[in-house]
């Protein structure tokens, strides 16, 4: 199995037109093509391997773990619209529906996959009112034991804050909440919470195992605070979990470079500066500049253009604040007059960006992180 399982965009679009339809009879069959349905099917039994592979790969370390493919009829219970398309690795529970889960969601709006930390959704389907009961009291006990091992543990409580840096979303009846909001939440009604980041596309046409496990391995140690007489700090393996966050904060980084070189190059475009060799990326060739785009003001002028991006709204938790480094930092102060920094906001939806005054930041020397 393993690094042949992609999720192709065509795999995608093909779920995104199935959901826009109407189907009779409770069946899929109404309303698509032979084909169709055999693609369908393809899909489903990919999303399944997905799941597979990934509870095969950290079941020693973080389960153990079951899988669920998802299989039964595709079409909403009573409905007549397509359901959604997802698979599952979990435990805590032998139903995945009251247990804690690292779920696999096609993303119908966005045209992605969600990936994250998820507690079933407590369904009292083909169950009886006391069999429910036992299984949502056994829930909250796993979300009590999670928000004590997160409260008592500063450094636990980082992590989870640092997940937003790389795009997760904290979640609570499907509205983003802050992370010490969903602490308290998860003590409660844990069944209507959870952490998810959706992977795009972006320049490819498919998603791979790799680019999935990037996500999975920053959220699996929530895994591990589900019960307080076993709680464990453990993180997947140091290595690979800092492996995985750099490479995400690289794909950040890049993005928001593109993005502001692209305005440079509209910029220059329309007062008619657009020399050769202006804009110039030069982050791409070299990281030991000091910054990542060499362009020129209105007055053809050469500036220095740093870009510092993140995935958060502009005015939102922890969008205030950045890193710089001291070469960064060092190029700044020998170029103040021609030195920027952009800060672009939103980078995976609708980016915006503004020029930060570093003369009224305030500055905190670990290289320096810089808040305003």
């Amino acid at each position: 199995m393993d690094e042949e399982i992609k999720i192709y965009k065509s795999d995608i679009h093909l779920v995104m037109d199935l959901a826009s339809r109407v189907y009779k009879n409770n069946t899929l069959k109404s309303n698509s093509s032979e084909e169709e349905q055999t693609s369908f099917k393809l899909i489903r039994q990919k999303m399944g391997d997905v799941a597979d592979y990934f509870r095969d790969k950290y079941n020693s370390s973080y389960g153990p773990f079951e899988s669920d493919r998802n299989s039964g009829n595709p079409i909403t219970i009573g409905g007549s619209k397509l359901g959604t398309v997802w698979s599952t690795i979990y435990k805590g529970a032998d139903n995945k529906q009251y247990a804690a889960q690292i779920s696999f969601v096609i993303n119908k709006d966005l045209c992605g996959i969600d990936v994250g930390f998820y507690f079933g959704r407590a369904s009292s389907h083909n169950k009886t009112t006391s069999t429910h009961n036992a299984l949502v009291k056994q829930m909250k006990k796993m979300g009590k034991d999670m928000a004590k091992s997160v409260s008592d543990n500063p450094n636990i409580l980082l992590l989870c804050q640092s997940l937003l840096d790389i795009g997760f979303h904290y979640l609570y009846d499907k509205t983003e909440c802050h992370p010490d909001e969903w602490i308290g939440h998860i003590k409660t009604y844990p069944y209507r919470c959870q952490v998810v980041s959706t992977i795009l596309f972006n320049d490819k046409d498919f998603i791979s195992l790799s680019d999935i496990d990037i996500y999975v391995s920053q959220v699996l140690f929530l895994m591990n605070l589900l019960h307080a007489d076993s709680f464990s700090t453990k993180l997947v393996n140091p290595r690979t979990y800092d492996e995985c966050r750099q490479k995400r904060l690289s794909e950040i980084g890049r993005k928001g470079e593109l993005y502001i070189l692209e305005r440079e190059k509209e910029a220059l475009r329309k007062r008619k500066q657009l020399h050769k060799g202006y804009p110039k990326h030069v982050a791409d060739i070299s990281d030991n500049l000091g910054y990542d785009i060499l362009s020129k003001d209105s007055k053809g002028e050469d500036i220095l253009i740093e870009v510092k991006t993140t995935v958060c709204k502009k005015n939102s938790y922890r969008a205030n604040s950045f890193y710089i480094s001291r070469n960064e930092y060092n190029t700044y102060m020998a170029n103040k007059k021609r030195y920027k920094i952009y800060r672009v906001y939103d980078i995976d939806g609708i980016p915006e960006y503004e020029e930060i005054d570093m003369e009224t930041t305030n500055k905190e020397p670990d290289g320096y992180i810089v808040s305003y």
